[in-house]
């Protein structure tokens, strides 16, 4: 047993030794082109965070009844542990979806589609509010306390403040990656989640869902977070995206929080045969 451990820890020290290493080559080679300085270590902070996989990522969402925000429907935790996992291709997002049984009946339908009960994970669990606090305060306290996760969210304030407000809190000193504002970095408008999966190619389905809401909001957060498909997707250089009427606006919202058709196009599909760009330069595990 003490040798595996030995070898887990190996491991984990020579997957993070070659991460913190293109990060460096990252920051050291890329031109940003940021509206302001600052900005560059603001993404610094949240990459090391992020992709050297050093912590848990812990992403939280809080879905409330649209007429009265005070009454909260649904609770969505998606969590990243490294740990025993730096190797793998595709990393295993734990997701739980919480219903308050007291709230059950309280349904969305004017401003946001009512998705409660269409969680992509296949199971939910409906439980009083005060078994969902007690779940939750257990959770902060493995994650956050024990394991010093980072947490995540998109525009994680409202979350944040719903949690302090029913005495759950993951420390002042508890580090946070926010999506939306990791995406207007990049981008003066369309930070919306669905907008910020769009604009990286990541599919998605049944949003304003907690549980859902949180685990894209995980993929998100790392994929923002690697060079390579910052690099891909131009996101080192900001971009001041045209504004549109008000009326456009609202059209689009509309479409966007009410529809989970694909566009369909008239005209000849894309080639298969894609590849990411060749880097300038490649990159070479040290061993």
């Amino acid at each position: 047993m003490f040798k595996i451990q030995l070898r887990r820890n190996s491991t984990a020290q020579l997957v993070q030794s070659q991460l913190s290493a293109r990060l460096e080559r990252y920051f050291a080679e890329t031109t940003f082109e940021f509206s302001k300085p600052l900005h560059v270590d603001e993404l610094r902070r949240v990459m090391e965070l992020v992709y050297l996989r050093k912590r848990p990522l812990v992403a939280v969402d809080v879905e409330a009844y649209e007429r009265q925000p005070k009454f909260i429907t649904e609770l969505g935790i998606a969590i990243y542990d490294p740990e025993n996992q730096w190797l793998l291709a595709q990393p295993h997002i734990k997701t739980v979806h919480i219903i308050s049984q007291e709230n059950k009946r309280l349904l969305n339908s004017q401003f946001v589609p009512n998705h409660k009960y269409r969680f992509n994970g296949g199971t939910l669990y409906q439980i009083t509010k005060k078994a969902l606090l007690k779940y939750l305060e257990e959770t902060v306290r493995y994650y956050f306390q024990e394991k010093n996760a980072v947490l995540v969210g998109h525009n994680l304030a409202g979350d944040i403040k719903w949690l302090q407000s029913h005495g759950v809190g993951s420390g002042g000193d508890t580090p946070q990656v926010d999506t939306q504002k990791l995406f207007h970095l990049s981008r003066n408008r369309g930070a919306t989640l669905r907008g910020i999966l769009q604009a990286v190619d990541i599919p998605n389905a049944n949003l304003h869902n907690a549980a859902n809401d949180a685990y894209y909001t995980l993929l998100a957060a790392m994929c923002y977070c690697d060079p390579e498909r910052r690099q891909h997707f131009g996101l080192d250089s900001f971009v001041e995206q045209k504004k549109i009427t008000d009326k456009q606006r609202k059209e689009a919202m509309r479409k966007k929080k009410f529809s989970e058709a694909a566009e369909v196009l008239a005209e000849d599909p894309p080639t298969v045969m894609f590849a990411y760009p060749k880097p300038a330069r490649t990159w070479e595990p040290e061993l």
